[in-house]
């Protein structure tokens, strides 16, 4: 096949020179596929309303547009006609019928490594979670169209995936019209959240319990390699790390209605609130537990980026919480977590250690001790660099939760609907990690068969209880 007919084809004239088919040619391969003539004119109006005087030329648009699909995505014959599956109720084409199936697995108008997964990968995700299928109704129109299960997954995948995406831009890709897809983005985040949400919870920890003896073990082995020799012994305890990572939001340019009737005085107050004057910028943080197994296990709070780590602990009471759960005995011995050097000397956490120490010279009866200090921080330190690959992974597996211009603190839902948006991609990054592993599962040289089932952790995601 030519090369030319690979690429996107545009409506322009250096376009139409270079496009060897005619439009009666388009049409005659699309009717070889089977397209009837009433399919054949849905395609061509498909989501708008058309005059006599203007069809040639919407037609012409059309039917390229069609072809050029077909050409790059090397589906067939089925594949097609099924993406432009049109209600049969719809029997008059000037009231532009919408498709119902529009875009599935098989006929995706997006490549798989657009997504960053594998296709089997995606359709094991969707078959645990098991999605449903949803009716949607069109306001002010009086009909419905059922969205199906797949189209919802793949719409709230793409989102994520995507840095700067709008509603008609997503619309183009996987069929029917912005207000359908924005409703399928609003029921696919709001469904999948109430899974991750058990991620908020520091219960979530305790479903790793009967593991804590193995992530000792393993960090233990990788920090006594990065140090050359046995520094830490038998009394090990450290089971994962905890650190924050700041997600940059919009900010209004000036007063709004909203703001007027949430109460906000003016815009000053309102930027106040949510400004970092460390990273100076508008955001809001959330702080991590990740484990050795590559892991999210807990994912919260989600409060400004004015507050500090420890003082985002101390206002959502998660530390109180992880406190009672690492001074509990499992199989006789307490672990805690591996932080910065805030943990320690800002506040007294039993579940935080922190090995990190002020530069200063020994005298010389404690040079040898501090030695062996400078030895234990290097292979500590080296050992909590995973939490920043997992954040760096999650924004990169993810980008679009790394692009202040997805995230406005003045939409519906304002702070909850952004954190149910970080929820989902933490929860699809532990999804990916059990199926493919992760940069943090190669260090500690686990394999697919020691982490649990995708069925068994969204199982047990779901059993967490709430608060």
């Amino acid at each position: 096949m030519p090369r030319y007919r690979r690429r996107p084809i545009r409506e322009t004239t250096q376009a139409r020179r270079h496009h060897s088919l005619s439009v009666h040619e388009v049409e005659r391969h699309l009717r070889l596929l089977g397209w009837s003539d009433f399919h054949l004119l849905c395609a061509l109006v498909s989501g708008a309303r058309f005059r006599r005087a203007n069809l040639l030329n919407r037609r012409r648009y059309r039917v390229l547009t069609i072809l050029n699909f077909f050409l790059y995505h090397d589906y067939s014959a089925a594949d097609l006609r099924l993406l432009y599956e049109v209600d049969p109720r719809d029997n008059n084409p000037t009231d532009s019928p919408t498709p119902i199936a529009m875009a599935t697995f098989a006929t995706c108008p997006i490549t798989w490594a657009e997504f960053g997964w594998r296709r089997a990968e995606i359709m094991e995700l969707y078959t645990t979670l098991e999605f449903p299928h949803i009716v949607h109704s069109r306001e002010g129109e009086g009909n419905t169209r059922i969205l199906s299960g797949e189209y919802v997954f793949l719409s709230v995948l793409f989102h994520l995936r995507g840095t700067n995406v709008t509603g008609v831009h997503l619309s183009r890709k996987l069929g029917g019209d912005s207000r359908r897809f924005s409703g399928a983005l609003k029921f696919g985040y709001g469904f999948l959240a109430k899974i991750a949400r058990g991620l908020e919870r520091p219960a979530a920890l305790e479903i790793w319990a009967s593991d804590f003896p193995d992530f000792a073990a393993r960090i233990k082995k990788y920090v006594n390699e990065k140090a050359g020799g046995e520094i830490f012994g038998d009394n090990f305890s450290n089971m994962g790390w905890g650190d924050g990572c700041i997600h940059e939001c919009m900010t209004p340019s000036g007063p709004t209605i909203v703001m007027m009737r949430n109460g906000y005085q003016g815009l000053d107050d309102f930027a106040r609130a949510v400004y970092s004057g460390y990273f100076k910028g508008f955001g809001m943080k959330h702080l991590s537990f990740t484990l050795p197994n590559g892991m999210i296990a807990i994912c919260q709070p989600f409060q400004s980026a004015r507050h500090t780590d420890v003082g985002s602990w101390n206002r959502s009471g998660v530390h109180q919480a992880m406190e009672v759960i690492c001074q509990r005995d499992y199989n006789g011995r307490k672990y805690y977590f591996f932080g910065d050097k805030i943990f320690r000397d800002v506040i007294q956490w039993n579940h935080f250690r922190s090995y990190w120490q002020t530069d200063y010279v020994p005298p010389a009866h404690l040079l040898a001790a501090h030695s062996q200090m400078v030895r234990e921080n290097r292979a500590m330190s080296a050992a909590r660099l995973c939490i920043e690959h997992t954040f760096g992974s999650l924004k990169e597996c993810f980008p679009s939760i790394a692009c202040w211009r997805n995230f406005s603190l003045m939409v519906a839902g304002g702070m909850r609907s952004m954190a149910d948006k970080i929820l989902v991609a933490a929860l699809f990054y532990n999804c990916r990690a059990i199926m493919r592993g992760n940069d943090t599962t190669k260090l500690f040289n686990y394999t697919q068969a020691e982490l649990p089932s995708l069925h068994d952790y969204i199982a047990m995601l779901r059993s967490v209880p709430d608060p």
